[in-house]
């Protein structure tokens, strides 16, 4: 509960088509970008919380941010 408090303070932002699993799942992403783009992912998605966690686990984040940087290597 207190990390849920930390991660969304402002509860009325809290999107509430996600469930607690969904933002229990989320707590677990520690980089506030990616666990906004999963969020945001999830909604238009319609992923339950198995595949969320699942995306998670695989770095969907990071894949795809590695891919749009051509550049940077």
């Amino acid at each position: 509960m207190r990390r849920f408090y930390l991660a969304y303070k402002k509860w009325q932002a809290v999107p509430a088509k996600l469930s607690w699993t969904h933002f229990v799942t989320l707590l677990s992403v520690s980089d506030i970008t990616a666990r906004k783009f999963y969020e945001n992912q999830t909604i238009i998605e319609n992923w339950g919380y198995r595949e969320l966690a699942r995306q998670i686990e695989t770095s969907l984040f990071e894949r795809l941010a590695l891919s749009k940087d051509k550049k940077g290597f």
